[in-house]
């Protein structure tokens, strides 16, 4: 079943149908509209919709006012990419700012040579529970989709590529204080800007629940870029 961006379930979903250059719109119900720092060229997609191309230096999107992030809420993070080159970046976060904070984020990094993405749920910059896979199949200057989801009944972390999955594990519950931060672009997580992700950035999402298998490959396919 396709998710309107103007579902109830839909705390943020960025970069639809309105030119994003200086100002991210969210296209759901709840107007948390980020702003740009630095000058991300703006891509225009062939459905009609945008991304922009950071790079990995000054380029990040941030906002302070959104929704209220805690442990105690199940979320699932979405979003397109494309990476210049594949080094150590976090494209897409939730929460964080101050150490402490609880935050939820997906990565890409590289370890001795292999590529890996990742998905990490925790206490900003005190202790984290991640789960991850590396591939050969991973590879710069093509488009493709990571979507992270946890369960806060029963603690369950699901890590999906390209709509399916790839790793899952349990988060240790650190109890982090709340935040309210979304990062595109990039995230502090001890307390100053690094981690700048370089390369394309499309379609951000933020859900108030839980993914299934067949619930992630269905947003795969249904904002499929090409």
């Amino acid at each position: 079943m396709r998710i309107s961006p103007k579902s109830s379930n839909v705390l943020f979903w960025g970069m639809m149908g309105t030119d994003p250059s200086t100002t991210i719109k969210d296209s759901s119900a709840n107007g948390y509209d980020v702003s740009t720092t630095g000058s991300p060229p703006v891509i225009k997609l062939r459905n009609g919709n945008y991304g922009l191309d950071f790079d990995g230096s000054g380029d990040n999107a941030r906002t302070s006012s959104a929704f209220t992030v805690t442990e105690a809420n199940s979320y699932t993070l979405a979003v397109w990419l494309n990476t210049d080159v594949w080094t150590y970046g976090i494209p897409f976060s939730i929460g964080g700012g101050a150490v402490g904070t609880w935050q939820m984020r997906l990565q890409v990094h590289t370890t001795a040579g292999n590529k890996y993405i990742l998905l990490g749920v925790g206490k900003n910059g005190v202790a984290f529970s991640s789960i991850q896979i590396t591939s050969s199949a991973f590879a710069t200057g093509e488009n493709f989709m990571l979507i992270g989801t946890y369960n806060a009944s029963d603690n369950s972390m699901v890590l999906y590529y390209n709509g399916i999955e790839v790793a899952s594990g349990t988060y240790s519950k650190g109890a982090g204080t709340s935040s309210t931060r979304m990062d595109i672009g990039s995230t502090d997580y001890v307390g100053s800007v690094n981690s700048r992700f370089p390369g394309k950035i499309m379609s951000p999402i933020v859900l108030n629940y839980f993914f299934n298998a067949d619930q992630s490959l269905q947003l795969y396919k249904d904002t499929y870029i090409y």
